[in-house]
């Protein structure tokens, strides 16, 4: 990654552009909803303790991915990371999402960033533009702890 872009993109912008060009319907997880979505440390304990071994992973894997946020909160430990994309994929009710122009800049310093042009209100044209930006969903909020109390609950329902 790079002060401007995301690991992911920033390995193949290209084929990220190609992505948000599809005529699909497309959500964004956002580089800030992954950002803020975390666990509990007693949660990753528990699973790091479990008798299953993929719960054990998931827990180990928990510790791997430490929260940004754990200098402020020791309470969690656990940064989700695209697995929060499948609790979007699961429960879109936990997720905010509107629709923006995206583009991925293939050029220069910037090379890999995604740029979310979030100037006009929903709904109105941003105006003339002769080169249009493919229009996207993008997560912009989610209620975190539900999101984490699913991704918790999917886990310790493995072993059932």
């Amino acid at each position: 990654m790079t002060a401007l872009a995301e690991f992911n993109v920033w390995h193949d912008p290209e084929a990220a552009q190609c992505v948000i060009e599809a005529s699909s319907l497309i959500t964004m997880y956002s580089l800030d909803a992954f950002s803020r979505l975390s666990v509990r440390r007693t949660d990753a304990d528990r699973f790091r303790d479990g008798d299953h071994p993929a719960i054990r992973l998931a827990g180990e894997l928990l510790y791997r991915r430490r929260a940004r946020s754990e200098e402020v909160n020791r309470d969690y430990v656990g940064l989700l990371g695209d697995a929060g994309a499948m609790v979007l994929l699961t429960n879109p009710e936990l997720f905010v999402t509107r629709t923006f122009p995206v583009r991925v800049n293939l050029h220069g310093m910037g090379r890999g960033q995604t740029i979310v042009d979030q100037r006009a209100a929903p709904g109105e044209p941003a105006g003339h533009d002769p080169d249009p930006w493919p229009r996207i969903g993008v997560v912009v909020d989610l209620d975190v702890a539900r999101a984490a109390t699913t991704f918790v609950n999917a886990i310790e329902a493995y072993d059932s």
